[in-house]
């Protein structure tokens, strides 16, 4: 298994508290270039981390948090967007 899967396994359990249910395998060819697209206030999604019950959720960040997207999209018509800012992915979510 290769490191960075590794890698990832480990922060998944850590964020999750139990091993992933199952793990994809995804490509991705980085694009060359990114486009800020502006701020990002906050982010929403659906977990079942806490009771196994599929629920929304969201984050609202405090700091500077912008988002960019790819230049192009991936080859499978999927497209990348990349959040970068100063905040942690810790057991209890995500703490800026």
């Amino acid at each position: 298994m290769r490191q960075a899967v590794k890698r990832a396994l480990r922060r998944s359990k850590k964020f999750w508290g139990f091993t992933p249910r199952k793990i994809d395998r995804i490509r991705i060819d980085w694009p060359g270039a990114l486009v800020n697209l502006g701020e990002c206030k906050q982010v929403n999604y659906e977990s079942d981390k806490y009771d196994g019950e599929l629920r929304e959720d969201f984050h609202r960040f405090k700091g500077n948090v912008e988002i960019f997207a790819a230049d192009q999209a991936q080859p499978d018509g999927r497209e990348i967007l990349v959040i970068i800012g100063k905040f942690a992915i810790k057991p209890e979510g995500i703490v800026d």
